[in-house]
């Protein structure tokens, strides 16, 4: 991953471009290549050595609102010191706080080191007085080495990219994502950072070129003078010139007041579309012996919600108390809201009774969905002629295929390639504000992944656009 990192955060000019097909065979040669366990749920062959506490013989990276400098010969490449100073910044993106990048070539303690062997005096100085060991890296191509010497954390290149990758490679270990810039996946937080004793070294790659294709796109942004914006929505232009030419851009500004919550919160006023992770509910309210749980490491996030106990049954009375969770979003005054519940595909394994959730918006009546939404009927199950010999086999329900995030009806996109569900409704907006949206546990089976309220058919994407956690 860190790989991909550096190709992202460097590549802002003339991307690689790639064929469908090379590309795949790209993504073939990787997975053959490195078919092996790993310690870590990251990509890199590096296992996960960054901590969020304090432990024995662990470097202080950041903490307590300080964090450590980095130290970066004036004589190592360009790119190295940019990639330094990438670094110092992704820190502040974590812990608030700024990693300093120094340009010195003489070590000082409690530092991060960052050099390339053979062009760094920094590194060469370490290497000549015994205090580092590169073998396995010196000599080879885009390898490196994290290792905790005299006090301070090294990163030793064994060239130019290898440097640049085990910069990035910490960067993604403390929580910044290689695709942070490129589709606005947001740093994950944390006060304190160090990094576990030991020695991390990561290999030459398996594959020699590698790539990736990306839209050669830049952004804008705008500034917008509050004082003079008027309450509630605004619209305006903004004039692009160059090259001859002038292309006008739209630009919907909403200006409202904080919503006064306890706790945090996710949307907006401006009606846009918006996701929320089902782990991050403001309440789960257990109910008949059953409750939502966590389900660690499955999905694409920190877990999925599931039933904590799958055997048990509930009654499906929803004017009993049933296991609900709770979220506190921001809409507009819309009237509507569209919601798209993303839940793991699965069988209808008791077809005489169903398989459902249930989503409600504050004390409205909750709605019933069939969770067999998009359900991809491979084995033919639910013919007509299945349907008309098995009374207990319920007709699957129609789908909403004006709505792109779901993919229905698009080709390559359905439960099986995207290993995702999409159940859709439709509730009624009393006003715009903070409401709470709750999902209810109907049947147990059901394993919730991701909401996605009013998805933007203007900009469609597999799984929504990327969280955005208010805090007040």
């Amino acid at each position: 991953m860190c790989n991909l990192l550096y190709t992202l955060k460097t590549m802002t000019h003339r991307p690689l471009r790639l064929t469908l097909a090379a590309f795949l065979a790209f993504l073939f040669a990787c997975v053959a290549a490195q078919a092996k366990p790993v310690d870590t749920k990251y990509l890199s062959n590096v296992p996960q050595y960054v901590l969020h506490e304090s432990a024995p013989g662990a470097f202080r990276l950041a903490a307590g609102g300080t964090a450590a400098s980095i130290l970066v010969s004036g004589e190592d490449w360009q790119g190295v010191v940019r990639a330094a100073g990438d670094l110092g910044d992704d820190v502040r993106k974590v812990t608030g706080t700024a990693a300093q990048v120094v340009t010195a070539d003489t070590p000082r303690r409690g530092s991060i080191i960052v050099g390339t062997i053979g062009k760094s005096p920094l590194i060469d100085g370490l290497v000549e007085a015994g205090r580092l060991n590169v073998d396995g890296v010196k000599g080879q191509w885009e390898s490196f080495v994290i290792e905790t010497v005299d006090g301070s954390l090294v990163v030793a290149g064994s060239d130019k990219r290898g440097t640049i990758y085990g910069i990035y490679d910490i960067s993604e270990k403390i929580g910044v994502s290689p695709w942070y810039w490129w589709a606005d996946v947001a740093p994950r937080k944390s006060a304190s950072l160090y990094v576990r004793e030991g020695r991390y070294v990561q290999p030459s790659p398996k594959v020699k070129y590698r790539g990736i294709f990306i839209n050669d796109e830049r952004r804008i942004r705008v500034s917008i003078d509050w004082s003079k914006a008027e309450t509630g929505c605004n619209e305006g232009a903004v004039t692009l010139a160059g090259g001859g030419k002038t292309v006008d851009v739209a630009v919907k500004a909403v200006k409202g007041g904080a919503p006064e919550a306890k706790g945090a919160f996710f949307g907006n006023l401006s009606g846009s579309e918006f996701s929320v992770p089902a782990h991050m509910f403001s309440r789960n309210l257990p109910g008949n012996g059953q409750s939502w749980t966590l389900l660690p490491g499955l999905g694409r996030g920190e877990g999925c919600m599931g039933a904590s106990d799958v055997c048990r049954q509930t009654d499906g009375d929803l004017a009993t108390n049933q296991p609900t969770l709770e979220y506190q979003v921001l809409l507009p005054d819309t009237n509507t809201v569209t919601l798209c519940l993303g839940i793991l595909p699965m069988q209808d394994v008791q077809p005489e009774r169903g398989l459902r959730l249930a989503v409600q918006l504050d004390g409205q009546k909750p709605v019933v969905l069939d969770a067999r939404q998009g359900f991809k009927d491979e084995f033919q199950e639910y013919t007509k002629d299945n349907l008309t010999l098995s009374p207990n086999l319920k007709p699957l329900p129609e789908v909403e295929k004006d709505i792109m995030l779901t993919g229905y009806g698009q080709e390559r996109r359905n439960e099986v390639f995207d290993n995702m569900r999409w159940l859709t409704a439709r509730l009624p907006v009393a006003g715009g504000g903070l409401h709470t949206l709750r999902v209810i546990m109907v049947d147990p089976e059901v394993v919730l992944e991701r909401i996605v309220v009013n998805p933007d058919n203007a900009h469609p994407s597999y799984f929504g656009a990327p969280e955005i956690c208010h805090n007040n």
